[in-house]
């Protein structure tokens, strides 16, 4: 059997099914709140997918708030910074929202402790990135700066 392609999958049939089934889940099990967590990503993927920017960072939002409530997990909600950021960043230009998503994921890594040299310094690049777009050269100099360390630090520590 042949494995769907991006061009076969229909993204509005699968946001309908989701739909229908986070509605019963929330009116049959409304403290199933892993299960609306879970549908609430799958519909941000989805409309992310079909290039409905708007919906689909109302549903990361949302899926935020979930994690907080539930698992807590900091990781996912790092990730889902970093997505939204990246909507911001690539797909509406407004890049001082941006920056405030991949801010709070750089929080959550340095609060966790996270020592993945080159993964926080993609994200220092990418704040600089947003602060050269928006004119703001310090501030963009100082990320860049900040990235050019953490690369330094990786190319070092692998030799």
């Amino acid at each position: 059997m042949q494995r769907p392609t991006q061009d076969m999958i229909n993204y509005d049939q699968l946001l309908e099914q989701c739909q229908k089934e986070l509605c019963v889940v929330k009116i049959v099990k409304p403290y199933n709140l892993d299960k609306i967590c879970c549908l609430t990503l799958l519909l941000a993927y989805y409309y992310k997918k079909i290039k409905d920017y708007d919906s689909s960072l109302k549903y990361y939002k949302q899926s935020i708030k979930l994690i907080s409530l539930t698992t807590n997990d900091s990781n996912e909600s790092a990730s889902i910074h970093h997505t939204i950021g990246l909507i911001y960043y690539i797909n509406k230009q407004q890049y001082n929202l941006a920056v405030k998503h991949f801010k709070k994921e750089l929080d959550t890594y340095e609060l966790n402790l996270n020592d993945n040299k080159r993964q926080l310094g993609n994200l220092y690049n990418l704040i600089g990135s947003c602060y050269l777009k928006q004119n703001k050269y310090t501030q963009a100099l100082q990320y860049y700066e900040g990235c050019l360390c953490l690369y330094t630090q990786c190319s070092s520590s692998s030799s």
